[in-house]
């Protein structure tokens, strides 16, 4: 009775309820306000918008410049989030300010998902209900980690989300430019703008003529703008070359098992929360396309909205980019989750909302979640992370111990190697030491090469110099050949090798080699 005068009382204001969801995440967030970009965001959207605030934001320039596998400064170039960090970093001038301005800009948008969300979730349940479905939907490790980020993940769902509730109040202008902001902001914004599209069209609210000229206004332009960003951004997509269906079909497989090992098992809760989602939405769907075509009355257009998200989130991802894809990695990674999984708990929960008819155990279940995903924010949990992934890791707070582990070598080789030594390193370290925007250098290290640059200028092959370091830290965006070249190195009696350091937090570690011939061999 206390709980439910209370969530009356603040789903009374809309700022009131926005206030709570704002706190609420300060509370949880406030130690990150001053956290630098790390990972993703120091290789796209920092060094994208240095480069617009050092070349006056020519974007034709910008994107004249090498790709991200080759170092450069292009990923996420277009993307609308870019030209806000621009903006930001052009009137601070950059660190710990623009931090904190870029940080309260994703808290903001968080509180808006969260009262949006506990918003919609009221038109089905009771408002203590709905409010603790919105804050659970926030707190699940992975969307909590995603909060202490300045990165696309969170204005791609805002967007997205800020469109479906403008539809559900008929405001069909607004909904098409918050998709669009959202397709700006982000490829994958198409799924919203598909979902929505099919909302429109098969409404029962209007006639036929208003249901086609609705569909119109929210596609054609986001359409037109990722048609258009995908020719100036040169995008370039590697199809599969297999011949067959059986080819294709094994390949799409392969890459999604791979996606499954890698990021998915390392959390096993959510391998049960995809399943029964998609599962509970396909059925949910081909009852109410029955109850269409016999002219009886659907369910909620929010449970429908939700359960075709989850059906072209996981098309879009496991078919559409499983096919095709910029290399033979993974086309997923753990963070994409963010998108979907307010969809997906809110599908599972309505599905079993029938079996929780008393009140007081819906809320006990929803709040022993919440505190449950509160615990295991750190992913205490979860297994332990089988390589020194941020990627993967990206699945709680624990990257940030990758973070610090990268600032630890980082001012190693920044600090104790000599500008004329050659240091070789895989794409993620490249960006944090040739972009100082991202302030994990004070200055580009011209010393430091990307391993891919120098074997392809060798003719695909590695001529090891007299004196050289080495650094290992990730098993992945040429990680793994900097991996063999230290046990070549190991096994090779021509040279001598020694640690500069070796930086280890939780399951992060990583490794500063210097290696010289014998023969100049003076430590």
């Amino acid at each position: 009775m206390i709980l439910q005068k209370l969530a009356d009382n603040i789903f009374r204001s809309t700022g009131c309820l926005y206030s709570v969801f704002l706190l609420f995440i300060i509370v949880l967030k406030w130690p990150f306000f001053s956290m630098p970009p790390v990972w993703d965001e120091a290789f796209s959207i920092f060094p994208a918008a240095d480069f617009l605030v050092r070349h006056g934001f020519d974007y034709s320039l910008l994107m004249a410049q090498p790709g991200y596998h080759d170092g450069g400064p292009t990923a996420h170039a277009l993307s609308l989030l870019t030209l806000v960090t621009a903006l930001v970093l052009k009137i601070t001038g950059g660190g710990k300010m623009a931090w904190l301005i870029l940080h309260v800009l994703q808290w903001l948008m968080a509180a808006a998902i969260g009262t949006l969300l506990a918003r919609i979730y009221s038109r089905l349940f009771d408002d203590m209900t709905a409010f603790l479905l919105a804050a659970a939907s926030l707190a699940y490790p992975l969307m909590l980690a995603q909060i202490g980020r300045m990165y696309i993940e969170i204005p791609l769902l805002f967007f997205s989300l800020f469109a479906f509730y403008n539809y559900r109040n008929d405001r069909i202008w607004l909904t098409s430019l918050c998709l669009l902001a959202a397709c700006l902001t982000k490829g994958s914004g198409i799924i919203a703008v598909g979902v929505v599209c099919i909302l429109a069209l098969f409404s029962k609210n209007k006639s036929l003529k208003n249901n086609i000229l609705d569909f119109f206004v929210i596609l054609i332009p986001s359409f037109a703008v990722l048609f258009a960003l995908s020719s100036i951004g040169r995008l370039q997509l590697a199809f599969s070359n297999q011949s067959t269906f059986t080819d294709l079909l094994n390949e799409i497989i392969y890459r999604n098992l791979h996606t499954q090992q890698i990021y998915i098992s390392s959390m096993p809760e959510l391998n049960f929360i995809i399943a029964g989602s998609v599962v509970i939405s396909i059925f949910v769907l081909l009852k109410n396309i029955i109850r269409y075509v016999k002219s009886q009355e659907n369910d909620s257009n929010i449970i429908i909205y939700n359960c075709l998200f989850i059906i072209a989130f996981s098309i879009f991802h496991f078919v559409v980019y499983a096919y095709i894809q910029i290399s033979d990695s993974a086309s997923f990674i753990s963070r994409y989750f963010f998108y979907v999984i307010p969809s997906m708990f809110l599908v599972i929960y309505y599905s079993i909302d029938e079996i929780l008819k008393v009140a007081k155990i819906r809320i006990f279940v929803l709040l022993l979640i919440i505190i449950i995903f509160l615990i295991n924010r750190n992913g205490m949990f979860y297994p332990e992370i089988p390589h020194s992934s941020i990627a993967i890791a990206e699945r709680s707070e624990e990257y940030v111990d990758g973070y610090r582990v990268q600032k630890e070598y980082i001012r190693v080789i920044e600090n104790e190697v000599p500008e004329n030594i050659p240091v070789y390193v895989d794409l993620p370290d490249y960006f944090l030491t040739h972009y100082p925007v991202s302030q994990y250098v004070g200055k580009p290290l011209a010393n430091v090469y990307l391993l891919r640059h120098v074997v392809k200028l060798n003719g695909s092959k590695f001529i090891y110099p007299d004196h050289f370091v080495l650094v290992y830290n990730y098993p992945w965006l040429g990680g793994r050949h900097i991996k063999y070249l230290l046990q070549d190195v190991s096994g090779n009696k021509e040279f001598l090798s020694k640690e500069l350091g070796y930086f280890k937090r939780g399951c992060f570690s990583a490794r500063v080699v210097e290696v010289k011939r014998k023969q100049t061999a003076s430590f």
